[in-house]
């Protein structure tokens, strides 16, 4: 068995040497988020927390364990790109010293983005093998992962795409795998937010999944709405709720209108307010609604973000669209290389289409899964490289290595 392979065991055996003396060498870095794991806080989701506390808080453990699954991952995710996808040593050596450097460099940080990467990488790994051998059992392991890193960070969910997109083309061979998502996808949607929801009632007396949501959600369409939306407001509750968030971001110079009226990119003025934004709605509905629970403080943001929404779609439908466009695309730098990715991605489609390739349909599933986290993160959060990193780095290394590898070939 793979499992038992002398090969296997001794990149094993080197990554936990490695891994014991990094951690002895380097220190646990702990952010402003880092507490909160540690100590379970009702607004983060339940799986890094439970890791953080099966190792005793032990951050020397969390700090190991993070650095060698980090270091498995990347060296099984490019021997398995190695053997599958014909790489040359360049490309491959290239490939692992980039990815080793930054897998190990997060894996010092007390916060979700190293064991989600790690297993996001593991699910990867495993798809490549079920591209190569149409096996049943990769497809599940991949799953599998992918549920994993969901409840460890709930943005991995784009990562359900890499499980349609097979599906979807492999439809003519392999009926049922696409009969498969259905449970699979259903499971990834209800069970990490089903875990969150009973952990926060459990342990913090919340019966709700994450704390705070719906007011991060709310921070874009008040940012980039305007004050005028409030006429689509019928209910005067809301409306004067609206009004006072409005307000406040106002008096924190923190809009849409007066980014652009100081001639500063008003996205950038976005991300780098993001949080300050958001403390708009929290303070407010604390304000209007002292009295009221947690639970109760939470769907009052669900109603309000529907109604903004709402609102805003009724004023112009074709601004919120393009507002939300211009602040995914911040990701690719601006709009326009936002375009050609997307242009890139539909003809790499069409080419799969009329000649199928395993090679390109990798490819084609990292460039999918890529528009899909960013368009995920342009709802929710600042467009910050800690969120993208994901899809953006592996994207990045496997283009890499099909241009080395091409120029590789020709020279040969």
């Amino acid at each position: 068995m793979i499992l038992f392979d002398n090969k296997i065991k001794r990149i094993i055996f080197v990554s936990l040497i490695s891994s014991v003396f990094l951690s002895f060498i380097l220190d646990p870095q702990l952010f402003p988020d880092s507490q909160g794991y540690i100590d379970y806080h009702s607004l983060r989701s339940f799986g890094y927390p439970l890791f953080i506390n099966l190792l005793q808080k032990n951050l020397f453990l969390v700090v190991l364990v993070q650095l060698f699954l980090a270091h498995i991952s990347s060296v099984f995710f490019i021997l398995e790109l190695k053997k599958k996808f014909k790489l040359n040593n360049l490309s491959s050596l290239l490939i692992f010293l980039i990815l080793i450097v930054i897998s190990l460099k997060i894996s010092l940080s007390i916060l979700t983005g190293s064991l989600a990467f790690s297993l996001y990488l593991f699910s990867l790994i495993f798809l490549i093998k079920f591209l190569d051998k149409m096996d049943f059992k990769n497809f599940i392991i991949s799953f599998f992962f992918i549920f994993l890193a969901v409840c460890i960070r709930s943005q991995i969910i784009f990562a359900m795409l890499n499980l349609l997109t097979i599906s979807i083309y492999l439809y003519p061979q392999k009926k049922r795998f696409l009969f498969l998502l259905i449970p699979l996808i259903s499971i990834i949607l209800v069970i990490p937010k089903e875990i969150n929801r009973f952990s926060n009632k459990t342990f913090n007396q919340i019966n709700i999944p994450i704390v705070d949501q719906w007011n991060q959600l709310l921070v874009f369409p008040i940012y980039s709405s305007g004050i005028q939306i409030s006429q689509f407001i019928e209910n005067k509750e809301f409306k004067n709720l609206f009004t006072r968030i409005y307000n406040c971001m106002k008096e924190k110079k923190i809009t849409k209108n007066i980014a652009i009226k100081n001639g500063q990119n008003w996205t950038e003025i976005l991300d780098n307010n993001y949080f300050p934004a958001k403390n708009c709605s929290n303070t407010q509905i604390d304000y209007l609604y002292k009295n009221y629970s947690l639970e109760e403080k939470e769907e009052i943001g669900k109603k309000l973000y529907f109604k903004v929404i709402y609102a805003s779609w009724k004023l112009n439908k074709v601004q919120i669209l393009k507002d939300y466009f211009m602040k995914a695309s911040k990701s690719f730098k601006n709009q326009y290389y936002a375009l050609i990715f997307i242009l890139f991605t539909f003809f790499l489609n069409l080419q799969l289409l009329i000649k199928f390739n395993k090679k390109l349909l990798f490819l084609n599933i990292l460039c999918i899964t890529h528009l899909s986290n960013v368009f995920l993160i342009s709802l929710v959060a600042p467009m910050l490289v800690r969120y993208t990193f994901y899809t953006e780095l592996i994207l990045i290394l496997a283009l890499i290595s099909l241009v080395i590898n091409y120029f590789h070939v020709r020279k040969s």
